[in-house]
């Protein structure tokens, strides 16, 4: 009896010490949502991802996009793309080819 007394007193302890208070963590990631960026259409390039090489810096940059938007890009096209950091993912809302 003593044991089964300690074990669900054991549960009860166990079971409090997981409620979750309704608290969130902090987010520490920038509010900043989205931007701008100028550079060449990589060759990672598919039908709803874009490469995109920087021209400021050289990186390459991935962006998701609808087939709407582009209006035909190609590699190594020259192209401004505003996007949207939305979850962690950008999400390109507009591309436009620079001649």
């Amino acid at each position: 009896m003593k044991k089964t007394i300690t074990t669900l007193i054991a549960a009860a302890i166990a079971m409090t010490a997981c409620v979750n208070d309704g608290q969130k963590t902090h987010d520490d990631r920038p509010t900043d949502t989205g931007g701008e960026v100028i550079g060449i259409v990589g060759d990672g390039t598919s039908m709803h991802a874009l490469e995109l090489i920087s021209l400021d810096t050289g990186d390459s940059l991935y962006f998701t996009f609808e087939v709407n938007q582009t209006d035909g890009i190609e590699i190594g096209d020259t192209v401004r793309v505003t996007y949207d950091s939305c979850s962690g993912d950008e999400a390109a809302v507009s591309i436009e080819k620079i001649n």
